[in-house]
């Protein structure tokens, strides 16, 4: 199979706590409030993640993402470009960046720091980054009632 990515991923043991809102839908700015999400993996083109919301494959529906990695919030913005149903109640989403020059270079600062800091880490993860290490389907059904 050949890579399709233009960047890097940095694929996780354990996911991030993060949380995730629809920004737009065909252009319209939307508030309908947040949800928690957990990252599986992320990089500077996008990230695949989990969640119990039944989302739809749409590139006119833009959305928020926010967590936590090293202290420094991080918060891109993207659609997504595919779904694959886990089960009745988790769904499995890859979003697909739109984040201007000047963001990217601070999201990929730190996700350079980031990686090093997984590959280095001897034992111990990185400190200040929302990890989470209970069952992902517990975690989530408690949080999303």
């Amino acid at each position: 199979m050949t890579e399709k990515r233009n960047y890097f991923r940095i694929p996780l043991n354990h996911p991030l706590d993060a949380t995730m809102t629809i920004l737009k839908i065909k252009g319209e700015y939307v508030d309908l409030g947040k949800t928690k999400i957990l990252i599986e993996d992320i990089g500077l083109g996008g990230i695949r993640f989990i969640s119990t919301l039944k989302l739809p494959v749409l590139h006119d529906v833009i959305l928020y993402f926010e967590t936590e990695i090293l202290g420094r919030t991080i918060s891109p913005v993207g659609h997504i470009v595919w779904k694959h149903d886990i089960d009745d109640e988790l769904s499995q989403y890859g979003v697909e960046f739109t984040i201007e020059e000047t963001h990217r270079d601070e999201i990929a600062h730190t996700l350079n720091q980031f990686a090093v800091k997984l590959r280095n880490r001897l034992g111990s993860v990185p400190p200040n980054t929302r990890f989470v290490y209970e069952d992902r389907k517990t975690y989530l059904m408690k949080l999303n009632v």
